[in-house]
């Protein structure tokens, strides 16, 4: 442990309360779970992990371990695997409703998808009273679970984290009565009139299906960019840029994307390093003449990123790999902007829906899709905005075009009641 971990240990004692808990974006106490999990009470664990947290397979897969990271037992030898027994217990999924599930009966509204846009759909689903399956994945949440401060999402005036945005987003969901699957989706046909989902190798079926997966930002490949994400590196100038007011910032990319984050970040850093692994931009010709016109940006030509350095807790810096001289350094930075492109997790569609040429589901009408019964919302469509605001206005306009859709095939639809009709 560092003498500046030890600090902050000793800091946070002081207050009376345990650094782990501390250090946890939803203050989740992991003392009494995992002194459970040593005693073998499994579903007692689970049960008391899922009281505070909503999201403990995913937070078990890309929390960036803050409490780990705070464990007083690293003093003594390892720091205790919190993520890991947040995973164990998760996939042993313990709920009597999802496991002991016989035959599922057909559901009216089925929604892949558990980001911003997909539990936007299920408010408004649920509060017409059509009871959505949400089929939110082990990896649900979208991108703000591993977003730390949302300054931009408006009724927030402090701000609110990304994890706890998407709980109360979740539970306001349950409340007018979705029912939320955490299980991924790995197969689907919408041939017929009754689409199918399959999940953890069972069978769904629903007369309408919203698809609302999203979009993974397109990464280096670095464990330390795993490490630090959230707490210096980021996909997003527009949600993260404020936060590095007056500091050093780096943007990875060569093409319009990162031309725009770059420009962006400008309004807040005082330094902008624009990092590109050629000797040429792809963006186009007017993009590349803003950024050279601008005095903060600096330009690194020839150059990768190798490693994301940092104190453990925020990054401090990158190691830099010259391709043309072979030459290797370190920048000072205090924050790293990927702009390599997103990836939309249409993968598992096999050719049911029409998609572009960079994978994303084409819209025949609004939120309508190339399969009848089958719609779209939020980042795995939308290629450009890709904000969680504008994410949850497609959901609820998906929404409202299901619920058209659904009577005008003669499903009754109780606007604002959470019967199932």
């Amino acid at each position: 442990m560092t003498t500046l971990e030890r600090t902050r240990v000793d800091n946070t004692s002081a207050r009376g309360e345990a650094p782990c808990i501390a250090a946890c974006p939803i203050n989740q106490d992991a003392r009494d779970y995992v002194q459970l999990i040593a005693r073998g009470r499994f579903e007692e664990a689970f049960r008391l992990v899922r009281s505070k947290n909503t999201f403990p397979a995913s937070c078990g897969r890309i929390c960036t371990r803050r409490c780990e990271d705070a464990c007083r037992r690293s003093a003594v030898d390892e720091p205790i695997a919190i993520a890991w027994l947040k995973r164990f217990l998760s996939d042993k999924d313990f709920s009597p409703s999802l496991e002991n599930r016989k035959a599922r009966y057909q559901e009216k509204v089925a929604i892949v998808g558990a980001g911003p846009a997909g539990l936007t759909a299920a408010i408004y689903l649920g509060r017409a009273g059509l009871r959505p399956l949400v089929f939110a994945g082990m990896e649900f949440g979208g991108q703000l679970m591993t977003t730390n401060d949302v300054e931009n999402y408006p009724g927030f005036p402090e701000g609110i984290q990304g994890p706890e945005l998407m709980q109360n987003m979740l539970k306001q969901a349950e409340r007018f009565g979705a029912e939320i699957l955490y299980k991924n989706v790995t197969k689907v046909d919408f041939a017929s009139k009754v689409k199918t989902v399959w999940a953890d190798k069972k069978e769904y079926k629903s007369l309408s299906v919203l698809i609302a997966t999203g979009a993974s930002p397109r990464k280096i490949g670095l464990e330390s960019e795993v490490k630090y994400w959230g707490r210096g590196v980021s996909s997003c100038a527009t949600c993260d840029g404020a936060l590095f007011k007056n500091k050093i910032v780096a943007v990875i990319g060569g093409g319009d994307s990162a031309m725009e984050e770059a420009g962006f970040l400008t309004r807040f850093a005082g330094k902008v390093f624009l990092i590109h692994r050629r000797d040429s931009f792809r963006a186009s010709k007017i993009m590349q003449d803003r950024i050279e016109a601008n005095k903060k940006v600096e330009v690194i030509w020839n150059t990768e990123v190798t490693e994301v350095l940092g104190d453990g807790f925020v990054v401090n810096g990158l190691k830099l790999h010259n391709n043309k001289t072979n030459s290797d350094s370190e920048l000072k930075v205090d924050g790293m902007f990927l702009a390599i492109g997103h990836i939309p997790n249409t993968n598992f569609l096999d050719k049911q829906l029409k998609l572009d040429s960079q994978s994303y589901i084409e819209v025949e009408n609004r939120t309508y899709t190339s399969a009848e019964g089958v719609f779209v919302a939020g980042d795995v469509h939308d290629s450009h905005y890709r904000q969680a605001v504008t994410a949850a206005g497609l959901g609820c306009m998906a929404a409202l075009d299901m619920q058209k859709w659904l009577e005008d095939k003669g499903v009754k639809v109780d606007t604002g009641t959470s019967s199932y009709t």
